[in-house]
């Protein structure tokens, strides 16, 4: 997300690829009948190498594998080509214990060509995507450093040190790498100064070559631009860092505090949406340093305002849940279940004020209750009252009224 807000840097000036696209095979096809298969034979490599050290290549770093014999008359070709170039880089994903490759048979062969053994692995993060580089895979350097160590003329400072990896800074998303075909090269059918002073990736760009990969950028992309975007981002000094790790515990604590203490002096609604809105800063204040160079943690920061103003209104909500009860309770043993249910309801089940309301106050007794009470039986007294009491109370709790009994207002 954050490579997709801010957009494509533009395509590197010193890094080309060279790409094996679909173009290629279809010129081959026509033109070199037999020879449009993968991997092509090693006599087209060494006129590939050959024509780029002709138009000026500062550095030609091959992804691809020349760890297998294949025909001697073409191995022998592409070893010399390499040789006469002698600013070539060469990839494997076949790597020993103390750096050891079999690159042209390794030993004598690797020597005599002159190039520069490379791993040309990338570390894939546990949700398949590539986001980094490292220096070096069993003792030998990898790709990008290595061609980065080669056109500079001097060795990397690997951010963290040689057991190390760096963020890769990719210039956008897949296309972004200026890139020229394959067979044009081959036939030297490229502008004069194409490659002069730049450094040439060669490598697979078509997708049925299986070199394609996910990356942090959200998209796919071929493993010789990733490779690009990494000799880049080590010539421009690992522009992206990781922001200290003291910073990103600090944020996680503060934003994960922040709605429960705005909950102290707010209600928890309020409380919840300025946490949400600090959430929103931080997302707008790491975007700004991440377009800056330093990769501020963000995840782990939201989880905490989540959850944090999720557990304040839950208990918010709780809170008004047991109020509302205990109002209920207390009120309903004076009060009528209606007349409770409202002052329940306009109070918010939390705090009760007093409402102006226009009321009538009726005093009730019966005339002569007390001589009749002193004159006839008990029980006749006690249903006389019932009745009159059952009377009254319907009709004045149907009305939403309330009875009072006059000793507890006398």
């Amino acid at each position: 997300w954050r490579f997709g807000i801010r957009g494509s840097q533009g395509p590197p000036s010193e890094v080309v690829v060279v790409g094996i696209d679909a173009s290629t095979f279809s010129y081959l096809d026509a033109h070199h009948p037999g020879e449009a298969h993968f991997p092509f034979a090693r006599r087209l490599d060494a006129r590939v190498i050959s024509n780029l050290a002709h138009a000026g290549a500062r550095v030609i770093a091959y992804d691809e594998q020349f760890t297998e014999p294949t025909d001697p008359t073409d191995d022998n070709a592409l070893i010399r080509a390499v040789r006469a170039a002698g600013n070539v880089v060469l990839a494997t994903t076949a790597v020993a214990p103390g750096g050891r490759t079999g690159i042209f048979g390794g030993g004598q062969g690797l020597a005599f060509s002159r190039a520069t053994p490379a791993d040309g692995q990338f570390p894939v993060d546990p949700d398949g995507r590539i986001r980094r580089m490292r220096a070096q895979i069993l003792d030998l350097v990898t790709l990008p450093v290595a061609v980065a160590e080669r056109a500079r003329g001097r060795p990397v400072r690997f951010p963290g040190g040689r057991s190390a990896s760096a963020y890769i800074d990719f210039r956008g998303p897949s296309g972004t790498v200026r890139e020229v075909s394959y067979w044009r090269v081959l036939e030297g059918q490229f502008p004069a100064g194409t490659f002069r002073g730049k450094i040439v990736v060669v490598g697979a760009t078509q997708p049925i070559l299986h070199d394609i990969h996910s990356m942090s950028t959200g998209v796919l992309m071929t493993g010789s631009e990733v490779q690009a975007n990494a000799i880049d981002t080590v010539l421009r000094g690992f522009p992206l860092r990781p922001a200290p790790g003291w910073l990103n515990v600090a944020l996680v604590i503060l934003l994960g505090l922040g709605a429960p203490l705005l909950a102290l002096r707010f209600d928890a609604l309020r409380a919840a949406g300025l946490a949400l809105g600090g959430l929103a800063l931080l997302a707008l204040a790491s975007q700004l340093a991440f377009d800056g160079g330093t990769i501020v943690g963000f995840v782990y920061p939201a989880l905490a305002v989540l959850l944090s103003a999720s557990a304040v209104l839950v208990l918010q909500g709780m809170r008004v849940a047991f109020e509302r009860q205990r109002v209920y309770e207390l009120f309903s043993r004076f009060v009528p279940d209606s007349v409770v249910k409202q002052v329940v309801a306009d109070a918010g089940g939390a705090r009760l004020g007093g409402v102006v309301r226009d009321t009538t106050v009726m005093f009730t007794d019966l005339r002569g209750f007390t001589s009749f009470s002193s004159q006839h039986e008990p029980q006749l007294v006690i249903d006389v009252i019932n009745s009159y009491l059952g009377e009254m109370s319907e009709a004045i709790l149907s009305a939403g009224g309330t009875l009072v009994d006059r000793k507890s207002v006398g």
